[in-house]
């Protein structure tokens, strides 16, 4: 699935903090493209934030680097976990028009019915 994107006239995209700005101004729209996991790195993680930190432009494409804080709670300030991880993603540019192909995570459901 083609997702789509117009960078607003105002914002510069040779300006790479213009444009880092716009994207972290607008990070809810691009969250899910990430694919972001957390339980990855724990089962109860969840994610704290997410945010850009490095855009790379050239003629055909914007590439996003992007960071996210996760947590996870076990009720017990010492067994508490927290951390960060990053991810990249590039989109294709044609002007000011941006796309990706989304392809989301498939979640496989745990079924312990079959693991006795």
């Amino acid at each position: 699935m083609i997702k789509s994107y117009t960078i607003p006239s105002d914002i510069t995209i040779e300006d790479k903090s213009d444009l880092l700005k716009w994207f972290n101004d607008d990070i809810d729209y691009f969250i899910e493209l990430f694919n972001i996991d957390p339980e990855i790195h724990d089962r109860r993680a969840t994610v704290d934030e997410v945010y850009i930190t490095e855009v790379e432009v050239s003629d055909c494409s914007i590439a996003v680097t992007y960071a996210y804080n996760w947590s996870a709670y076990y009720g017990c300030r010492d067994m508490n976990l927290c951390d960060s991880d990053y991810g990249r993603i590039a989109f294709r540019r044609i002007k000011n028009e941006i796309s990706y192909d989304y392809k989301p995570n498939k979640r496989i459901e745990r079924n312990t019915a079959d693991e006795l």
